[in-house]
């Protein structure tokens, strides 16, 4: 099992991005955002998370 630090909060996106807490949560509910929510709790992979933002690298995100 990996280690609970390989985990990002929504509150570490908001930090990264610069996004509010309403478009952080649009965007863990985006589909194929990697995301795990466990009830209302959302937890996300770093390491897909930054494969998923070098893979959005230019496009239009829209939430």
């Amino acid at each position: 099992m990996e280690e609970m630090e390989s985990y990002l909060t929504p509150k570490d996106i908001m930090e990264h991005l610069q996004l509010g807490k309403d478009k952080v949560y649009l965007l863990c509910a985006l589909k194929g955002f990697p995301a795990i929510k466990f009830g209302s709790t959302y937890r996300i992979d770093k390491s897909k998370y930054r494969k998923w933002l070098e893979e959005h690298e230019g496009m239009k995100v829209s939430l």
